[in-house]
């Protein structure tokens, strides 16, 4: 019988961070409900919804949806204010994560109550994803 090494039955460092991001990415979208739809790719490439990547599904949060399944407008401006070096995933952990700019509310909880323009301004004042 020949001996196992080591590298048979522990994971590799880059597996164990890929679990740990895929673990992160799943709660995320726990936290912050979406749905998963066919990938409408010039919807995400006019910056008009937030969509990620997670399992081989595009998810796209509910909170930027109107009753009839339209973005709203502040989405984009949303997006646009967050820089374009900010990544779906960066915008979905700032969606979740509590804000100075709103009282130590989460984003999402101030957008949910109606207060999106908040929620923009908020983001135009948060320049941690501009490059440089």
């Amino acid at each position: 019988m020949t001996p196992m090494s080591d590298r048979d039955n522990t994971r590799s460092h880059e597996e164990w961070n890929r679990a740990g991001v895929l673990e992160a990415r799943a709660e995320m979208l726990r936290l912050l409900p979406s749905v998963t739809m066919v990938d409408d790719a010039g919807l995400r490439a006019s910056q008009r919804a937030l969509a990620v990547k997670h399992s081989g599904q595009w998810h796209y949060p509910k909170l930027q949806f109107d009753v009839e399944a339209e973005p709203y407008p502040e989405m984009q401006q949303l997006l646009e204010a967050l820089g374009s070096a900010a990544s779906g995933w960066d915008v979905v952990s700032w969606l979740i994560e509590p804000n100075l700019h709103l009282a130590g509310r989460a984003p999402q909880e101030v957008w949910a109550v109606g207060d999106r323009a908040a929620v923009v301004d908020a983001a135009r004042k948060a320049h941690w994803f501009e490059p440089g």
